[in-house]
C-alpha cells in the first residue's frame, strides 16, 4: 500500500522536475523504501516457513533421542553397530553427542559453531538468518545515508536554481530583512561537496555496501551472527 501511494506522486514529480526540485529526489527515495517493504513482506513469509521446517526437523531428531549416541536407533541394526563401533573406537563419542546437540539448538552444526558453543554455552537458532529484518535494517541504513545527501542537494537546488535566492544574496543590493534571510540560506548556496554532512553520509552509504559484500562472503554459520548484530544495532 505504501509503495503504491508513493509511486504515482513520485512519477508526477519526476515528469515535471526531473530528479531534483520540489524534493523530488527525496520522494523517489521514499518510494524505494516502499519497495524494500514490499520485498520484506515475502521474505517474512520465507522466514516463517523456514522456521517451521527447522522446528519439524528438530522434533524428528529429538524423537527417541536421549542425548547419547549409544542410545540412537536405526532401521538396520547392523548399521548402528558398525557406526557406533567406529565412533567409540576413535574416542569421539562425546564430540558426536555435542555436535548433534548443537545441531538441535542452533539449526546447524559446524566447527565454528561448536567452538563458540563450547566457550559461551547454548546458542539457540544461531545459524538462522532473519531475512526480512535484515532487508529492512540494511535498507534503513542506506536510506538514512542517502536521505541526508539528497536533502543537502535539494536545498542547494532550491536556493540556487529554482528560486535563485543565492544570486540575489551575492549581488549585495538587499535590505536588512533580506540580509538576515541570506545568512540563513548561506550554507545551502555553497558547493554541496564542501558540506561535512554530505561526506559523513557518503561514508555511511559506502559502509553499508561494504558490509553487504562482506556478508555475502561469510560462511553460512557466521551469517546468523552478522545479521543479528546488524539488526540489533539499528534497533538500539
Amino acid at each position: 500500500v505504501f509503495f503504491g501511494l508513493q509511486l504515482h506522486p513520485t512519477q508526477v514529480r519526476c515528469t515535471r522536475n526531473g530528479f531534483f526540485g520540489e524534493d523530488t529526489s527525496l520522494q523517489l527515495l521514499d518510494t524505494l523504501v516502499g519497495f524494500a517493504l514490499c520485498v520484506a513482506g515475502p521474505l517474512s513469509e520465507v522466514d516463517v516457513l523456514v522456521r517451521i521446517d527447522q522446528t519439524r526437523e528438530a522434533e524428528e531428531l529429538r524423537n527417541g533421542y536421549t542425548g547419547k549416541l549409544q542410545d540412537a536407533r536405526s532401521s538396520k541394526p547392523e548399521d548402528k553397530e558398525h557406526i557406533q563401533a567406529e565412533v567409540f573406537a576413535s574416542g569421539l563419542a562425546d564430540d558426536v553427542d555435542g555436535a548433534i546437540q548443537v545441531l538441535l539448538e542452533s539449526g546447524m552444526s559446524t566447527p565454528t559453531l561448536r567452538l563458540v558453543v563450547s566457550r559461551v554455552g547454548s546458542l539457540h537458532r544461531a545459524g538462522h538468518v532473519n531475512w526480512s529484518m535484515l532487508c529492512l535494517a540494511w535498507s534503513f541504513w542506506l536510506f538514512t545515508s542517502f536521505r541526508r545527501i539528497l536533502y543537502v542537494l535539494e536545498r542547494h537546488w532550491h536556493y540556487n536554481v529554482t528560486q535563485d535566492d543565492c544570486s540575489r544574496c551575492e549581488s549585495g543590493r538587499l535590505n536588512s530583512a533580506w540580509s538576515s534571510w541570506c545568512n540563513d540560506i548561506a550554507k545551502w548556496c555553497g558547493d554541496p561537496v564542501e558540506v561535512l554532512d554530505v561526506w559523513a553520509a557518503c561514508f555511511g552509504a559506502v559502509l553499508a555496501l561494504i558490509w553487504l559484500v562482506l556478508f555475502a562472503k561469510l560462511s553460512l554459520d557466521s551469517r546468523g551472527f552478522a545479521a543479528t548484530a546488524m539488526v540489533r544495532g539499528w534497533m538500539l
